[in-house]
């Protein structure tokens, strides 16, 4: 089985606890699927920043297959984030940075129809 994600990709800051992650509702899927042996990519866009490098390191790390995320210039997209009680993640504010502009190219979109199963999201012109 393949597992492609495509569309939204980021980087979550929470400045109030001096930490930030690489995620995104279909990374943090494929991550979580590549952890249990399942073969995966990632098709998306990271800016030519720290947090785009985190990304791709990110997928190096579990093996996530990472030729069509396009590395584009400025930054990657930020979610500023805070807790709310302890555990409530609540949005503070939205950079969208490369995603703003992001479309995946015809060899992005024969690419993700190789997969089994495919997680989208309403980002970067995918549906």
């Amino acid at each position: 089985m393949k597992v492609a994600a495509i569309g939204f990709c980021c980087t979550d800051v929470y400045e109030n606890l001096n930490r930030h992650y690489s995620t995104g509702n279909g990374i943090d899927c494929i991550v979580n699927l590549a952890k249990r042996g399942i073969k995966t990519s990632a098709v998306t866009t990271v800016g030519k920043d720290i947090f785009g490098q985190e990304m791709l390191d990110l997928c190096s790390k579990y093996g996530i297959d990472s030729s069509h995320i396009q590395i584009n210039e400025g930054d990657t997209s930020v979610f500023y984030m805070t807790l709310k009680n302890g555990t409530d993640r609540c949005h503070i504010k939205n950079v969208p940075g490369v995603m703003e502009n992001y479309s995946p190219t015809a060899e992005d979109i024969a690419f993700t129809k190789t997969h089994e199963y495919i997680h989208t999201d309403m980002f970067g012109h995918v549906l």
